[in-house]
């Protein structure tokens, strides 16, 4: 009777070490990933390019009207797709922006404004390359 009381105590006791154990180690791996997060650096603009004009389409060409144009419009590309991507600190995707333009003789044309971004981290402190020239060692 004895021995069965003292092995489910020695049990209990086990199994609380090991749930201690889980979550202090799970607390440590959310505080890195937490402060990871504050250590986002920025982005900037890197790059800006305009693609040539690009004939998209004729509907019903008109061979003796002038060429003016009578729709022309910048729009923002926008996407109906979401990624699935982690990105803490932001992904960087380019921009693009959209200009159409129609003229009378029934031209439609399209290019594209993109631009593209850089990432700068956020600078190490001195402490963090100390710790670095440790772990190199």
């Amino acid at each position: 009777m004895k021995k069965s009381k003292l092995l489910k105590k020695l049990t209990a006791l086990i199994v609380i070490c090991i749930l201690w154990l889980s979550v202090s180690y799970s607390q440590n791996i959310l505080e890195d990933y937490y402060i990871s997060i504050g250590d986002c650096g920025h982005w900037e603009a890197d790059s800006n390019y305009t693609t040539e004009w690009i004939v998209k389409d004729t509907i019903n060409f008109c061979d003796k009207c002038d060429p003016e144009w009578t729709y022309s419009e910048w729009k923002n590309e926008t996407s109906n797709m979401t990624l699935t991507v982690y990105c803490p600190c932001g992904c960087g995707h380019d921009t693009i922006k959209t200009q159409r333009r129609i003229n009378d003789r029934g031209i439609i044309q399209i290019r594209y404004d993109v631009t593209t971004y850089k990432y700068y981290p956020k600078p190490k402190t001195d402490y963090q390359r100390k710790l670095e020239s440790i772990k190199n060692r």
